[in-house]
């Protein structure tokens, strides 16, 4: 867990948010991460551990990080089942809270989103 970012276990805490590993968000994870230079042994332990609390991820991304792109990020773990599950609604609510996106913007990212 050590050798992920924050934005990283923000991805790997949306996957878990509902406290199960779906086949298809570990897929997802294992596809971004493999992408963005984590090796795979890192990858599949990270999959494997609980990751910190969301609050906490957020207020460790770095501050150049664009909002919208770790809400985009966020909402596409969440599709990635096909199956939005209530933790995975109230996980969005809170994250574009705490990044400060409004109700406007967090639709249009999902439609974006969504579109893909």
């Amino acid at each position: 867990m050590d050798k992920l970012n924050a934005n990283q276990q923000l991805l790997l805490a949306t996957a878990w948010v509902d406290n199960k590993l779906d086949p298809a968000e570990a897929e997802m994870l294992r596809q971004v991460l493999s992408k963005q230079g984590i090796a795979a042994g890192d990858v599949e332990s990270a999959l494997q551990t609980q990751p910190p609390p969301v609050a906490q991820l957020i207020s460790q991304l770095p501050g150049g990080q664009p909002r919208e792109e770790v809400m985009r990020d966020v909402l596409r773990m969440c599709f990635s089942d096909g199956v939005l599950e209530f933790e995975e609604f109230d996980l969005i609510e809170r994250v574009a809270g705490q990044l400060g996106l409004n109700e406007e913007t967090l639709e249009r990212i999902r439609h974006e989103v969504s579109a893909e």
